[in-house]
This record gives C-alpha cells, structure tokens and sequence, in this order.
C-alpha cells in the first residue's frame, strides 16, 4: 500500500496511474481479514479508503486519458463492465449495506458511472441493488454478466421472502464456480501452495440481501459461501442502532 500510495504522488504518468491497483489490494485485505477471523468492527473503516482511492484514481484518469491512451494505458481504474472487475463491484455495494457505511453508496455510485466507457450505463444487477438506497434510478434492462448474475436481480426484485430465500439458496448453491469461476484471478486460488492471491470465497451480495430484506436465514447459512458473522454484526449494530432512537 505504501507503494501504491508513493506512485500517487510521482510526476510520472504510469505510476500515478497504477494508484488505482491500491483499491482492489485493500478490497482483498477486507476479504482476507474477514476470513482470518479478525473483527468486523475493523472492517467499516478500510471501505473509506478504497473509496478515497476510487475516487482520487478516477479524476486522474479521467484529466489524463489521452496521454495515458498514448502510452498504451486503455482501461480505466473501475471497469466494472470486465468479469475481473464485476464480482468486486457487487461486494463493495454489498458491504458498504452489510457493514453499515451506505453513507458511501452515492460516492460509489458516482465512481461506477464516472467508469463507464463509450456511454454503458451500470447493467441491472448493479442498479436493482443501489435500488435499495436510491429509489428514482433508471432501470437499464440489460445484465453484463453471465446468466447466473440475473439471480441476484430476481432475489432482490421478488417479493415473496419465500421465493426470494429459494433464489439466494440457487445461486449460493452454483456461486462458486459461476460467479468465482467468471475470472481466474480468484478461482482455485485456495490451490495454490502458497495460496496467491486467495483471500477467501464470500458471497456478500447474498448476504447484503437477506440482511437488508429481514430474510430468516437458517438455509443460507449452510453455505460455505455464506458470511454469516457479518450478517449477525450487521443485524446487531442495527438493532443498537434502533434501540438507541428508540431510547432518544
């Protein structure tokens, strides 16, 4: 990170530019956190961070593209539209709602749309579960990914809880090798001897619904996929949360 965070202030254009690479290295230090057992409570903060480098990464693409383009440099620091870039897109969506920071939802949506290229708005999955905190979005009608992505737009959308529940258990139950399996980057990283790159296998998308919806969660539970600890944190610091209203 310290890095990274040196390139930021370099004069010259490459690594500048590479700053944005910090983000998606402190995204796998939540998710390896998460799975080293450390505590949640920890976790909330690292997501100002990531944010703060989306959102620094991206204004200096956007001043620099021409030059950048010049030297061979192509992709933006977020193109949520690639499969190596989608499933982190979700999770940070997802676990800004799990770990209570939805103050950095309209940051994030900004840094997602300031990403687009050549005018692709944010694809449905991703609209249907900003829907949650801005409900005037339009919906786009188009899904970038796989069809197994569509699963998480038909939980959210369903109203029976359910149906919604027998949705999350269809895409827990083939996530892994659909979702995970979209990029080599993380799939059978738990492989490797000296386990590069694996920072743990978690569906918060899931888990950022059945939270949000209020679904009893007994089934997703028995999922190996299923971040269940972060479900029970975000559920009690909400009911702290009430409790201290309540007593307001």
């Amino acid at each position: 990170m310290k890095i990274f965070k040196n390139n930021s202030n370099s004069n010259n254009l490459e690594l500048r530019n590479s700053y944005g690479l910090a983000a998606f290295t402190k995204m796998d230090y939540v998710k390896s956190s998460y799975t080293a057992g450390e505590s949640i409570g920890k976790l909330p903060g690292m997501l100002d961070e990531i944010i703060d480098i989306l959102e620094v990464s991206t204004k200096f693409w956007q001043q620099n593209k021409a030059e950048l383009n010049e030297i061979g440099y192509y992709t933006s620091p977020m193109p949520w539209f690639y499969v190596e870039y989608y499933l982190n897109t979700l999770y940070l969506i997802a676990l800004c709602y799990l770990l209570q920071r939805e103050d950095l939802l309209p940051r994030l949506l900004e840094v997602i749309l300031a990403n687009a290229e050549d005018g692709l708005e944010p694809d449905s999955t991703i609209e249907d579960f900003f829907y949650y905190r801005f409900k005037d979005r339009p919906d786009p009608d188009y899904v970038q990914m796989n069809d197994h992505v569509v699963l998480i737009s038909d939980a959210i959308r369903e109203k029976d809880k359910a149906e919604k529940l027998a949705i999350l258990n269809a895409y827990l139950k083939d996530w892994y090798h659909e979702m995970v399996g979209m990029s080599d980057l993380e799939y059978q990283s738990h492989l490797d001897p000296e386990q590069n790159g694996y920072c743990g296998y978690w569906a918060f998308e899931a888990a950022a619904i059945a939270y949000l919806d209020d679904l009893d969660d007994t089934e997703l539970r028995q999922s190996p996929y299923y971040p269940k600890d972060m479900v029970d944190w975000a559920r009690e610091q909400k009911r702290k949360r009430e409790g201290k209203g309540q007593a307001d």
